[in-house]
C-alpha cells in the first residue's frame, strides 16, 4: 500500500546563506510557494548566488519526519538553465 501525501515541503519554513541581495530579491519562501515560474523575473524562485564557486546552502523546515521518494526541482526556462548545473540535493 502506498501513501500519497503530495508536496510536504509546500508553504513550509525556509532558509539559505546566500548574500543579503539574494535573501531580500529572491527569499528562500519562493522555493515553497506553490507557484512554479517560467523565468527568475516574478520573484516565486529562490536564487542563492551568481558567484561560482561560491558555497551556499537551502534548506526547509518540514515539520516532521517523512520517507522521502522523490524531489522535484524546477529550474529556469529562460536563457539561465545553467544556474542549477553543479549543484547538490
Amino acid at each position: 500500500m502506498y501513501i500519497i501525501i503530495g508536496n510536504v515541503g509546500l508553504n513550509k519554513p525556509t532558509n539559505m546563506t546566500a548574500a543579503d541581495y539574494y535573501q531580500k530579491t529572491y527569499p528562500a519562501t519562493g522555493a515553497v510557494d506553490g507557484i512554479i515560474p517560467e523565468n527568475g523575473l516574478n520573484r516565486h524562485c529562490t536564487h542563492l548566488s551568481n558567484d561560482y564557486g561560491t558555497s551556499v546552502e537551502w534548506w526547509t523546515d518540514l515539520g516532521d519526519v517523512y520517507k522521502i521518494y522523490n524531489i522535484t526541482v524546477y529550474a529556469r526556462t529562460d536563457s539561465k538553465l545553467h544556474f542549477i548545473i553543479g549543484h547538490n540535493i
